[in-house]
């Protein structure tokens, strides 16, 4: 060091990772600082290299912040974040938000729970309740008296637990080897004796739990693991008291006259001890699964807890009755959701019909919404997601979203997992989902609506039932708002209404003018697919394309997307869905005859062979224009159709071969010559592996099994013979 030129010391920071810390509702910036200097030779040396964190805490936030503006100032209090990482600090404020939002407590303080890490740390008591105030001067009184009998060793450790509850306490507690060595020695050897000195122990430790620093600690006294082996044998107990219960009330039942009133009294006494017990049990237990909650940070700890069957003991207390120790556990269990070892167990629990009692649960919002993230995590699962439908999930979640508007987006993104599936859309026709979104939808005054709102309208107006709920008045006002915003989703949403029979397909209709002219006036790849297909939707005999067509030059319009690389696939494809549906009205034969687009889908045909949708509709438009006589007569003398609807036979989409079959089958009653080739060709596919056999059997000599000297009424008699058999 002493080579080094003092005066040439620099240093460097390097910004890492920006990062968002819910439970401390703050953003976490990693940046690495470098200390170089000179040596004598002149080349740079690093003298120091260390690498840390910044906090920038944001404590103020909630549902009313200005998310863009609290970003710009965020970056301009904060020298480490480059104005570029904006889009990035945006996120994570929206983020935290909306985190903030959900666990808000519907209590006059607006007090948060964000995950459960550091939950009322002031005034989480037993129900006991010390008479004396605390004083880290008497430390030393207290712990003398956790050397005495069991009940000064109680009123010790409330006094202790009162001092660990302050966090600036708990560096000294820590340091005072005496009363940890008495804390551990009391949790090992006396923790079978009494149930409420127990829990006052692990309730201390708890305190100390909560910081990530003390968890080194934590397990190094193996608090961990006597945790665990007391939540088991107070699960062991729990099970014995049930049974006792189970037993007095068959008692009860089995009783005669003469001996009901002494097993009545017998079975009030059996019920009142369980349930003084179970009260005493469940302080115990939610202090030792919290304190299992915050090791589980460590995720090789959480493994060891897993082995150790901590997803089993926590299905099996849902039925508990105090809040604290369900909101712990329903914390617990949707951190370990996100494993699918831990799902899958929970799914042999029968997890989801026991979550039912919280849905709803009106006592507390906080539980309500960590059981909602518990399902949702859960929903990803196919056979779980199952469960949830037959448990009846759908109603109650409907229900639910008309009360609990701070819970409003978790539920809808529950709602929007169990619409996923095509079978399960009708379960919510029986519901009032349909109008309530709609209300949403209408209600919002945004560019864009919600997301969650509209992926779930969108799933749901999937199905005809529930689609036929949208209430006609709507329907205006909702083509009136997608021409307003330009909202491709909100779109897509009007053409699936488009899709089905109804008024609403009746109405949409009637604002035909309104759709063209935004199709035609939109630079949005995305808004324009979902225009197209809306429109390529509207088969209704009152609808007149022929005006509609003429009056908008809407031939000349569409064949602008049908040129080479003029348009995206997807936008191609609803181009060629409606050049089908205006060739299903016959006053629009002359006009398409007129244009280039028969020339243009013919030769789409082969430049997107590869792509089985575009060529499937192709072929289903040529379908629907060969039945009209002027643009027959057309097509058969100005395009290749017959020879590509040949090659289509042999096509590996089933669905291909069968509309090029039906297509051709309209042609051969007007091209013989097209007629014959496609009775060999038939011949040839659906006797394919008897003329390979024949070919592989005469090598030596060519097989001809088609003579142009057979007549074609010859030919039709065979092919029909073979479709009938």
């Amino acid at each position: 060091m002493s080579s080094i030129d003092a005066s040439t010391t620099r240093k460097k920071i390097k910004t890492g990772d920006i990062s968002l810390d819910v439970e401390e509702r703050a953003i976490v910036v990693s940046y690495e600082t470098e200390v170089s200097a000179l040596n004598k030779n002149g080349d740079p040396v690093v003298i120091e290299k260390k690498t840390n964190q910044k906090r920038l805490r944001l404590k103020s936030i909630d549902q009313n912040t200005n998310v863009p503006q609290l970003a710009q100032e965020v970056i301009a209090s904060c020298k480490l974040i480059h104005p570029s990482k904006l889009p990035l600090v945006q996120q994570l404020l929206d983020t935290l938000k909306q985190h903030v939002v959900a666990d808000k407590k519907s209590d006059k303080e607006g007090k948060q729970r964000v995950e459960m890490q550091e939950k009322r740390q002031q005034g989480r008591k037993n129900s006991r309740t010390s008479k004396a105030q605390a004083s880290l001067s008497k430390l030393d009184t207290y712990i003398e008296k956790l050397y005495e009998d069991t009940e000064q060793q109680i009123e010790a450790g409330e006094m202790i637990l009162d001092l660990a509850r302050s966090p600036p306490n708990l560096e000294q507690l820590l340091q005072d080897e005496t009363l940890i060595t008495a804390l551990a020695r009391l949790l090992k050897d006396e923790a079978r004796k009494d149930i409420d000195l127990t829990t006052v122990i692990i309730e201390i430790f708890l305190c100390f739990a909560h910081y990530s620093q003390f968890h080194a600690f934590i397990s190094q006294n193996r608090v961990g693991d006597t945790c665990l082996r007391l939540i088991e044998r107070e699960m062991d107990r729990r099970a014995v008291l049930d049974n006792d219960l189970a037993t007095s009330k068959l008692n009860l039942n089995n009783s005669n006259k003469e001996t009901r009133s002494q097993a009545l009294d017998a079975h009030e006494r059996v019920k009142q001890r369980v349930a003084e017990m179970k009260q005493k049990q469940e302080y115990l237990l939610c202090a030792c699964f919290h304190v299992l909650l915050n090791l589980a940070e460590d995720v090789q700890i959480e493994r060891k807890m897993k082995k150790r069957k901590i997803v089993s003991y926590l299905v099996q207390v849902l039925d508990a009755g105090l809040p604290d120790l369900l909101l712990v556990v329903l914390t617990f269990l949707k951190k370990l959701s996100i494993f699918k070892e831990n799902k899958n167990e929970m799914g042999q629990s029968d997890i989801i019909a026991k979550l039912t009692r919280f849905v709803p649960f009106p006592d507390d919002a906080a539980i309500l919404n960590v059981a909602l993230r518990l399902l949702l995590n859960l929903s990803f699962d196919s056979e779980l997601l199952e469960a949830m439908i037959k448990c009846s999930y759908v109603p109650k979640l409907v229900a639910l979203l008309k009360t609990q508007a701070n819970q409003r987006e978790i539920i809808l993104k529950l709602l929007y997992q169990l619409s996923m599936e095509d079978k399960h859309r009708s379960t919510f026709a029986y519901t009032d989902i349909v109008p309530l979104l709609m209300k949403l939808i209408l209600d919002n005054q945004d560019e864009k609506i919600g997301k969650e709102v509209i992926a779930l309208a969108i799933n749901l107006t999937l199905h005809p039932r529930n689609a036929a709920m949208v209430a006609p008045e709507t329907v205006p006002m909702l083509i009136k708002k997608v021409q307003r915003t330009r909202d491709p989703l909100l779109m897509k949403m009007i053409r699936n209404l488009a899709s089905h029979e109804g008024p609403c397909k009746e109405l949409i209709s009637d604002s035909v003018r309104d759709l063209i002219h935004l199709t035609q006036n939109i630079q949005s790849a995305d808004f324009q697919v979902e225009v197209l297909g809306t429109l390529g939707n509207l088969i209704s005999p009152t609808l007149d394309w022929g005006r509609l067509v003429q009056e908008y030059n809407l031939l000349d319009f569409l064949a602008k997307f049908l040129a080479p690389r003029a348009a995206e696939d997807d936008i191609v494809l609803e181009v060629v869905i409606l050049i089908g549906t205006i060739a299903m009205d016959k006053t629009c034969s002359p006009l398409v005859i007129q244009s280039p687009l028969i020339n243009s889908l013919a030769e789409l045909i082969v430049i997107k062979q590869d792509d089985d949708e575009i060529v499937l509709q192709c072929v289903y438009t040529f379908f629907r224009l060969l039945h009209l006589p002027e643009a027959r007569e057309h097509i058969l003398k100005q395009t290749q159709i017959g020879n590509y609807l040949l090659d289509l036979l042999y096509d590996r989409n089933p669905e291909i071969s069968k509309m090029a079959n039906l297509t051709l089958d309209l042609i051969m009653d007007f091209d013989t010559e097209l007629a014959k080739r496609m009775v060999k060709t038939k011949f040839e596919k659906y006797n394919s592996q008897w003329i390979q056999a024949v070919q592989s059997s005469h090598d030596d000599s060519s097989i001809q099994y088609y003579n142009d000297s057979y007549e074609q009424d010859d030919f039709d008699d065979d092919y029909d013979d073979y479709e009938d058999s």
